[in-house]
C-alpha cells in the first residue's frame, strides 16, 4: 500500500513541476522563441531582410517596421544612422549617400544573434571559436586587431569574405566581452561612427 502512494504522489508532482517551470520561463524576462517562429539575425550583408546596398525605403518596406534617424543624429547626406522605430533599441543602420551600408548592434543585452551564434555580451573565445575553420580559408579571415582605445586588453575581431567583400566586426571590451557587433562592407572598419 504505501509503494501506490509514492507511486501517486509522483505522477502528481511531475504535472505541477511541468506547470512551474512553464510559468518561471513565461514570467522571466528572457523571452524565448516560439515554436516555427523564425526572427531575423545579423549576417554579413545585413539583418535578416535588410541587405547593405538597400535604400532605407526599400529596408523599411522589408523589415515591415519604419526606420527612424537614431536618437541624437541628424540627417546629413554624407551619412546618418537610422534604427526601427519600435525597436529592437540596440539595432542601427548606418546609411551613406542614401543607402545602407552597415549594420550595427550595441547596448547589451541583446537577443540578436549573428549567423554564428554571436550576440553581445559573448566571450572574445566564442568569437574565436565560431569562426576557427575559416581561419585556414583563402576567401576568408578573421583579423584579430588590437582595440584602438582600450589597447591590447580590447579587440576587433573581423571576419572577412574577401570574393564578396562584406564581413562582420566584433569589438571586445576590457573583460573581453562583444560590446560592439558591425555587419557589412568596408564601412564596418570605421570606428567613430561615420568616420
Amino acid at each position: 500500500m504505501r509503494k501506490r502512494t509514492v507511486r501517486a504522489s509522483r505522477i502528481i508532482a511531475l504535472p505541477i513541476l511541468f506547470v512551474v517551470a512553464q510559468t518561471a520561463i513565461a514570467g522571466s524576462a528572457l523571452e524565448l522563441p516560439k515554436p516555427n517562429e523564425t526572427r531575423p539575425i545579423l549576417h554579413a550583408h545585413g539583418y535578416g531582410p535588410v541587405q547593405v546596398g538597400m535604400t532605407v525605403a526599400r529596408a523599411t518596406e522589408v523589415l515591415g517596421i519604419p526606420l527612424v534617424v537614431s536618437e541624437g543624429e541628424t540627417v546629413n547626406r554624407e551619412c546618418y544612422h537610422v534604427q526601427p522605430q519600435t525597436g529592437p533599441t540596440e539595432l542601427h543602420f548606418m546609411v551613406q549617400r542614401g543607402r545602407i551600408v552597415r549594420v550595427s548592434l550595441y547596448q547589451e543585452p541583446s537577443a540578436i544573434p549573428t549567423d554564428r551564434g554571436i550576440r553581445l555580451g559573448s566571450s572574445i573565445d566564442a568569437v574565436r571559436s565560431a569562426y576557427k575553420k575559416t581561419l585556414r580559408s583563402s576567401e576568408t579571415w578573421l583579423l584579430d586587431e588590437e582595440h584602438e582605445y582600450l589597447g591590447p586588453v580590447g579587440r576587433y575581431l573581423t571576419w572577412w569574405d574577401k570574393k564578396q567583400k562584406y564581413g562582420i566586426r566584433y569589438e571586445t571590451d576590457t573583460e573581453g566581452k562583444v560590446d560592439k557587433i558591425h555587419a557589412g562592407g568596408k564601412a564596418i572598419t570605421l570606428i567613430e561612427g561615420c568616420s
